[in-house]
């Protein structure tokens, strides 16, 4: 992990902040023959905070849809469930997505495009890049062809990287916005992100220490009449400042620093214009 990760930074504030006889007493680095860095990853960010990141938001990405990413249906095991007639199914490579699993479909859109004379909706869409006769020639058929849909082409995720697009469209540049998993270093979060990462982080770390150790805690005091003073009351005041509600506060708090983040604020501002 990076210095300026937050994770890294939510390992310093832990580690500030809680003791260490609870954290090892916790996370038992004995048994499990893990450093404390490694089981608080594993416990508290991969187990918990990473995958409740993942389904309120994640990191935009546009996917170009290339003609050979399409599922040839005949022998697809995706064609009785998923095939109506009228779509392709696409199955997007791990190098379009970053090597992510894609969460999300936004939309679909046309890529950098230029107007064209045709009247037809997919007709008005060329490539920047330079078109040859034959592109063109396709493009007015396809817009003749087309032409007589009310919109654009929709899609749908099917999960398991599988992007569905109904009708058909032309092969005349489309992309899919999408959102795509952070990894479990969130090195590629967004920079406004990482502050409420690490402080959702450091709150989980504390219920998940409050909710293994407060039964053990009760059951030292009732069975053997232990006196567990400091160790108890940090234990409780665990549970008391860090319940759901401040949790899931914490957790807005992140999905709304992403919505702030530079990729979605550039998408957002499409629909405003």
């Amino acid at each position: 992990m990076t210095a300026d990760s937050p994770i890294a930074l939510a390992m310093a504030d832990i580690y500030s902040n809680i003791p260490v006889e609870i954290l090892q007493a916790t996370f038992d680095i004995v048994k499990n023959t893990k450093s404390l860095d490694e089981m608080i990853k594993e416990q508290i960010v991969e187990k918990k905070v990473l995958m409740d990141i993942n389904v309120i938001t994640g990191l935009p990405k546009r996917i170009v849809l290339l003609s050979r990413y399409i599922e040839p249906l005949a022998d697809s095991e995706v064609d009785s469930y998923h095939w109506t007639g009228q779509s392709d199914i696409y199955r997007i490579p791990p190098d379009a997505r970053q090597g992510r699993n894609i969460t999300a479909v936004r939309r679909l859109g046309p890529n950098s495009t230029i107007n064209s004379r045709d009247n037809g909706l997919y007709g008005a869409y060329m490539s920047r890049s330079g078109n040859s006769i034959a592109d063109y020639a396709g493009i007015n058929l396809a817009s003749r062809t087309l032409d007589g849909l009310s919109g654009m082409p929709k899609a749908t995720y099917l999960g398991d990287n599988l992007i569905q697009v109904t009708p058909r469209i032309a092969q005349l540049g489309y992309s899919a916005y999408c959102t795509i998993e952070f990894d479990s270093e969130f090195l590629n979060c967004p920079r406004n992100m990482v502050l409420p990462i690490a402080r959702l982080i450091v709150i989980q770390t504390k219920r998940y220490i409050h909710t293994r150790n407060v039964v053990q805690v009760d059951a030292a005091r009732i069975v053997g009449g232990q006196a567990l003073g400091e160790y108890k009351t940090v234990i409780d005041n665990y549970g008391s400042e860090n319940n759901d509600q401040v949790y899931n506060e914490a957790l807005l708090k992140v999905r709304a620093a992403s919505f702030m983040s530079v990729p979605n604020f550039r998408e957002a501002l499409k629909y405003m214009m």
